[in-house]
Parts: C-alpha cells; sequence; structure tokens
C-alpha cells in the first residue's frame, strides 16, 4: 500500500515537471498558450423606439375585426398611429351590422384596449379622441 502512494506521488511529480518544461518552453519560444478569442467590440445600437406604425395598423384592424359583427365586410379609412400619450391607432371602420346593413364610418381606438364609438356612451369617444387621437 505505501509503494502505491508512493508510485502515485512520483507519477504526478513527474508529471507536473513535464507540464512545467512545456510552458517555460513555449514562453522562451514565443508561443503563449490558446487563449480564447475576444470578439472586436461592436458599436451598441439604438433601441428601437417601439413598433412601426404600420405594423401598430395592421393589428388595430385586427383587434377592430375581432368585435365586429361581420369582420369580413370592414373597411378601415383614416387611420393614424400614434406613439403620445400612448401608443394608439385612431381611425374609422364600416362594417355590415347584424341586419347586413352597413353601418356607416364610426370611429375607433386601438391601443391597450380596442374601443369602437358605438360600443362606448354618448360623449365618451369625443373626450377620449380629444385625450388620444
Amino acid at each position: 500500500m505505501a509503494s502505491d502512494t508512493g508510485q502515485r506521488n512520483t507519477i504526478l511529480l513527474v508529471g507536473a515537471a513535464v507540464l512545467g518544461l512545456v510552458v517555460v518552453d513555449r514562453a522562451f519560444n514565443g508561443e503563449t498558450p490558446d487563449a480564447p478569442e475576444i470578439p472586436a467590440p461592436v458599436k451598441a445600437q439604438p433601441a428601437p423606439a417601439g413598433p412601426s406604425p404600420a405594423l401598430m395598423k395592421i393589428r388595430a384592424e385586427r383587434e377592430v375585426r375581432a368585435v365586429l359583427k361581420d369582420p369580413d365586410s370592414a373597411s378601415f379609412s383614416g387611420l393614424v398611429a400614434h406613439t403620445s400619450p400612448a401608443l394608439a391607432v385612431c381611425g374609422y371602420v364600416n362594417s355590415k351590422n347584424g341586419f347586413g346593413g352597413m353601418t356607416g364610418n364610426q370611429r375607433f381606438i386601438s391601443g391597450t384596449i380596442t374601443a369602437l364609438e358605438e360600443q362606448m356612451p354618448r360623449g365618451e369617444m369625443d373626450k377620449l379622441w380629444d385625450k388620444v387621437c
């Protein structure tokens, strides 16, 4: 048992000596150990300000269609994307009602929530429109 421990210690000592010689040899010959490549710094790009107006309008149309009786009949006009005071799209939609007739243009605002003029109490759309649109 004692000879096994001595033999193991001798092997470790020889291995450490060989490793030390390799390191010293590389240092004298101008070689450096393989180091991971460090990528060159990349110029930081400014963070995007928010979704593009075109994407905002597409999302707004989808949200408005989701609350209409006949989403396939929807016709949109006057869409304007706003980023202040909140992300919202204001516009007009005309679609068929439950009787198959067109409702005529009605205002909508789509942002955090989507609201159609016909769903709001009289005068409330005017207040919201003035604040957001």
